[in-house]
């Protein structure tokens, strides 16, 4: 399903015409429905939805770096490692107080002296999370900061595994979707999950008429939530989630 098709889909439980004829506040609520559903995916336990490998760049004499700014991410999951120095792993730091004063504190060195006596640069990481001033604008921009110590001499390349924050749709881009567009959660989760949770969403607008499929779509969306909170996909067909069908379709029989 394409993101144009989860979008002509949720139009319809708010507009009865054709699609030449629906005014922009529907477009809205539609828009609305959307992107409430794709927040409500990423506020899940699970991280199969947001979870993303990357590349973090770093020059001589730098040693931060924002994930908000390069990949749009404000939770690093981890682990954090260095694959041209055969995967090496950097340790993780969880206290910013003891990052700021790692080397004098633990080593009884300065940091220019720890490096001399062969510790690698770097070999440890700090996450520092701070509210941006871009928030203003409307925008969550909260700051996800990798920090690393030692310092580097020389560009170093690190890889981490980091959760994109959900999709912010604009009411004018859902409106112009030409029909290419994907959808940017797994595509075994669209008709599943992020579709009956756009209608779920969409039920709270004015214009909501299809009030005969209330209890369709309140079935579906319960079903999509307790898929995020119960049903790991990494398990396969160890699924809790077909266990519970099971025992759900057995009660009605």
């Amino acid at each position: 399903m394409t993101l144009k098709e989860l979008r002509d889909n949720v139009l319809r439980v708010l507009w009865m015409e054709g699609a030449g004829t629906i005014p922009d506040y529907i477009y809205e609520d539609a828009t609305t429905a959307i992107n409430s559903a794709l927040q409500l995916m990423h506020q899940s336990p699970l991280d199969y939805f947001r979870k993303e490998e990357g590349q973090l760049s770093y020059s001589a004499g730098t040693s931060s770096a924002n994930l908000n700014t390069l990949y749009g991410a404000n939770e690093l999951i981890g682990p954090v490692w260095i694959e041209a120095e055969n995967n090496r792993e950097l340790h993780r730091i969880t206290d910013e107080s003891e990052f700021n004063q790692f080397f004098p504190r633990f080593y009884g060195k300065t940091e220019a002296q720890a490096v001399a006596d062969g510790v690698p640069a770097p070999s440890y990481y700090f996450v520092k999370t701070r509210r941006e001033a871009a928030e203003d604008s409307g925008r969550d921009s909260s700051g996800a900061y990798i920090e690393i110590k030692p310092t580097p001499t020389a560009t170093v390349i690190i890889n981490l595994i980091y959760a994109r924050k959900a999709a912010v749709f604009e009411t004018s881009y859902i409106k112009a979707l030409s029909g290419s567009e994907v959808t940017p959660v797994p595509a075994d989760a669209v008709e599943t999950i992020l579709l009956p949770l756009a209608r779920m969403y969409a039920m709270r607008s004015h214009f909501f008429f299809e009030k005969d499929k209330i209890p369709m779509f309140e079935q579906d969306s319960a079903r999509a939530m307790q898929s995020l909170q119960v049903s790991d996909p990494e398990m396969g067909t160890k699924s809790h989630m077909a266990e519970q069908l099971r025992k759900q379709f057995a009660s009605e029989e």
